[in-house]
């Protein structure tokens, strides 16, 4: 972020929130049969405040309405933006990566 601050980049980031390290607690899930280790968040993180702390404009999404709304003032500003979306902490998010493969080899689950 502080790049895209410091550099006035019309950025648009959209983080997928549920307040663990998500990627990790999935890959823990599907391929680890659910013996989760350090996955969880121990303080939650507030994106929104920390994108505002770089001047950047941030907004939080907890429903497609709220989420339509943040992306269109997003998209009609000329600065950085950082759309958080929060999900339920069991939720997955697809398609993903397959681990140990290259980036644009993906799997729906």
């Amino acid at each position: 972020m502080f790049t895209v601050a410091s550099e006035n980049l019309p950025l648009i980031t959209i983080i997928v929130d549920n307040s663990c390290l998500g990627m990790v607690r999935q890959l823990q899930q599907l391929f680890y049969k659910q013996r989760y280790s350090a996955s969880l968040a121990p303080v939650p993180v507030n994106f929104v405040y920390f994108a505002k702390a770089f001047g950047i404009e941030g907004h939080l999404a907890t429903t497609q309405e709220e989420f339509n709304q943040a992306l269109t003032v997003a998209l009609a500003s000329d600065k950085a933006s950082v759309i958080v979306v929060k999900i339920a902490l069991e939720d997955l998010v697809i398609p993903m990566l397959v681990p140990n493969a290259a980036l644009n080899t993906h799997m729906d689950i």
